[in-house]
């Protein structure tokens, strides 16, 4: 939930100055969206950036840089500039995650529950 709220703070005060356009154009994308961003997108996104780039980083760069980098590496392919900030902070929070758990599930349940409650969200909002 830390991460839910952190990521939705930021990213409300940073679209006042970015507009961007929804995902959520038609109600036969729902569907789809869910199950990818829920199932498929969370383990992808946490093997290569927690699994692959942060583990390697941590070791030869230390916690914080490596997360940073990762972090960023996990907000460009979002294409979203609006909340950019906000996937840069939430990719943080899954380096720790990854860190104290020393397991990739706990990023990747953590990223899937994200995607579900910010789908779910958009999708109630129209």
């Amino acid at each position: 939930m830390f991460a839910f709220i952190g990521f939705s703070l930021i990213n409300s005060l940073t679209s006042k100055y970015i507009e961007t356009a929804t995902i959520l154009n038609t109600p036969v994308s729902i569907p789809v969206l869910y199950i990818y961003s829920v199932t498929f997108s969370p383990m992808i996104e946490e093997y290569i950036c927690r699994g692959l780039i942060f583990k390697r980083l941590s070791k030869k760069l230390g916690f914080t840089i490596a997360a940073l980098v990762s972090s960023v590496a996990f907000a460009i392919p979002h294409f979203n500039p609006t909340a950019f900030i906000g996937y840069v902070f939430i990719g943080f929070v899954w380096c720790w995650y990854y860190k104290k758990s020393n397991s990739l599930l706990v990023p990747i349940i953590s990223h899937a529950a994200f995607n579900f409650i910010s789908i779910l969200l958009m999708s109630l909002k129209g």
